[in-house]
This record gives C-alpha cells, structure tokens and sequence, in this order.
C-alpha cells in the first residue's frame, strides 16, 4: 500500500533530523516487506527486513541519501547501520578534490579536517569534515626530502600537529606539520636502523607511539615519534598466530590493535604490547566473515570492528569479538544468516576506511572511481 508506505516513510524522515546532523538532498527507495513498523535509533538490526537502493542525483560528485539507522517489526528488531547519508566525493584527475588511486585516509583530533593520501599522485589532500577541499601537497614523485613515492596511508599525532605518512616506494615516513603542509623531518628508510621495507599502514596510540606495517618484511613495527627509535617489533611471513603474509592496514583504540593480513584474508588483533588476542576472517565471498584481500580496518568507539574487504567490493562489520554483524555491499538482497544487517551501498574496491567520533564513515575507492564515500 503506498499510502502506508509514504506515512512510514515521513515517519522514518522526521525521527531521523532529530537524531542526524546531515541531510540533504534525499533520494531513497525503501522496500517494504513487512507491516507494523516503527523507527528505533539504534545501532544493528538481528533480522533482515528490507532492502535500501541508492538513486543518482542531478551531480554524480555530490550525491546524498537518507538511511533510517534500524526498524522495528515488533519483536523482531531490524537493525542497521547508522550513516548521515551517503555521499560521493571527487573524481579521477590531479587537481583539487581530484584523485588518482586515493589510499588511506585519517580525521584530525579535532574532528575538524580529513587527510587523504593521494598514493598515484604522489600527494596529500586535506579537505574539510564534510569534503571540501583546503590544500594539498606538492605532487612531486621522487626521493627529495620534499617529495613522495607511492605514499599509502596517514595518522594524525596527539597533540594535532604532525601528520606521519608512510611513503611506501621511498621506505620511510614523512612528518608534515598541519598548519602549513610543510614537511619536518623523515623517519626510518631502508639506511636506517628501522630498515622498513615498504611500509603500509600506519596509526598513532595516545602515548604518540606509531604502529606500522612493515609489509616487505612481514612486521609491525612499533616507532617513538618523538625521537624516531624502534621501540619493538613483531611478526615474520606466514600463517600461523602473529605471522603475517603483507600486512596491509592497521588501526588502534584503546589497547587493542587490528592489522589487516592481505594475503592471508584475515584480520589479526593484538594488544599494543604485541600480545596476539584473536583472528577473525577467511578467504571467500559468503556471508559468514570471509575476505579477499582485506584491507582498510577501522575500530568505533563500541569497539566494533569495520573492514573495507577489497576485492568483494563491501565493508563488513563485526563485533569487538569479531562476529559478523553486518554487510555493505551493493549486491545485499536476502540472507542465510539471519542474525546479519544488510545494507545496500555500491564500492568499487574499498581500500582505506576511517570512523569519526560521531560515527561518519569515510571510505576511499581504488577501482573506477577514485572518490571517497563518506556516510
């Protein structure tokens, strides 16, 4: 019935402006399978019930859609995901708002800003929290103390000062203040007693200690940046707990640390000292936790887990146990598991992955696209 649709519809729109800070220029196609709905804010859904379709906008650069973030039919609550919208941001190019393969990506400590690396363009682009842009690097390629080679992936320090990239085809880390874009100093290459071998991802602790992935040598590398000193290390190639086979991306919270094993699909979870805790993941395409080739990993401020699974073209949530909860994806329809959120959102090789504070979701894209998605 589309008069009942429209006035559920209404209702979902209005309980959500109370509870979203973004939304604007609404296209959402909501299919209804059941009756005798309400909205409920909340964060997952144990039962599937519908399926949301993303339409196109006038601008293919600025699209947005409005997501309830669950329903409840009755007893049975349908819970997804919460974003603000969905919007798309950049194209192919070498200008400003313009990418060519954009990596990992991270937020400001003040959640004011948002650092993309630009890996094929040799650059960094800051944009603002909702995806303007500000200023970007030099784009020059090469081996200078100024320049950059294929750089991948980006932290933030904790006094907000210093941006760390790891700038992976020079086998270092470059330290840029935030204010000017300048760069301050190097840390690590393969002269140096860190001898990194192109390095991947990278993270920064509140004890400004930076956590990196060491992918040619099959390691986390634990760094001071203050001084640059190799603080520990662990890891060497292969299968087994704490082996790795190119350790792609990494993230910290707390006291727990989550690396991306790329080879090996999975994801391996430590403490900051490096103790092993548990692995989640295997290679495949189902709905049970299976990967190809995971690689951006971002944990939320409920110790959720989220990883940008590359080749599957989705996101995959999991508990802080590492239980699937959900799917993004643009092939979700009906589920086996009926204890799993699907929502419906298109990637075309999701590779970088960071969540703000307030729960915003910013995904980079190395297929087609080169943009970033952000909801």
């Amino acid at each position: 019935n589309e008069s009942i649709l429209d006035e559920k519809y209404i209702e979902i729109q209005n309980t959500a402006t109370k509870h979203l800070t973004t939304l604007q220029n609404v296209v959402t196609t909501l299919k209804i399978k059941r009756k005798d709905i309400s909205f409920t804010p909340i964060r997952h859904r144990q039962d599937y019930f519908g399926e949301l379709s993303l339409t196109s906008s006038v601008s293919s650069l600025d699209q947005y859609v409005s997501l309830p973030m669950s329903i409840d039919d009755n007893n049975n609550r349908q819970q997804l995901l919460p974003p603000t919208g969905v919007r798309q941001v950049g194209q192919w190019g070498n200008g400003s708002l313009e990418f060519w393969c954009p990596s990992g990506l991270a937020i400001t400590r003040n959640n004011e800003h948002l650092i993309v690396v630009d890996s094929w363009n040799h650059r960094l682009q800051m944009l603002t929290i909702d995806g303007q842009h500000i200023r970007s690097t030099s784009g020059r390629k090469g081996r200078g103390f100024e320049e950059l080679n294929n750089p991948r992936d980006v932290c933030i320090n904790k006094s907000n000062q210093w941006i760390i990239v790891s700038d992976s085809g020079n086998h270092r880390l470059v330290v840029y203040d935030i204010n000017n874009f300048q760069v301050q100093r190097l840390i690590g290459g393969q002269d140096s007693q860190i001898n990194l071998h192109f390095p991947f991802g990278i993270c920064c602790d509140d004890d400004d200690l930076l956590y990196v992935c060491d992918r040619g040598n099959n390691r986390i590398v634990v760094i001071r940046f203050n001084d640059g000193m190799l603080i520990r290390q662990w890891g060497r190639k292969g299968t087994q707990q704490g082996e790795f086979d190119a350790p792609d991306f990494i993230c910290c919270r707390q006291n727990i640390l989550a690396v991306s094993d790329f080879n090996n699909h999975r994801i391996q979870v430590f403490t900051l000292n490096g103790q092993f805790l548990f692995t989640f993941g295997k290679l495949g395409s189902g709905d049970t936790g299976e990967f190809r080739y995971p690689r951006g990993v971002a944990i939320d401020d409920e110790g959720f887990f989220m990883v940008a699974d590359w080749v599957n073209n989705r996101l995959q949530l999991f508990t802080p146990t590492g239980e699937l909860s959900a799917i993004v994806s643009d092939k979700n329809s009906e589920s086996s598991n009926d204890d799993l959120a699907l929502l419906k959102v298109e990637f075309d090789r999701p590779i970088g992955l960071t969540v703000s504070s307030q729960g915003v979701v910013y995904v980079t894209e190395w297929g087609r696209s080169h943009r970033i998605i952000i909801y």
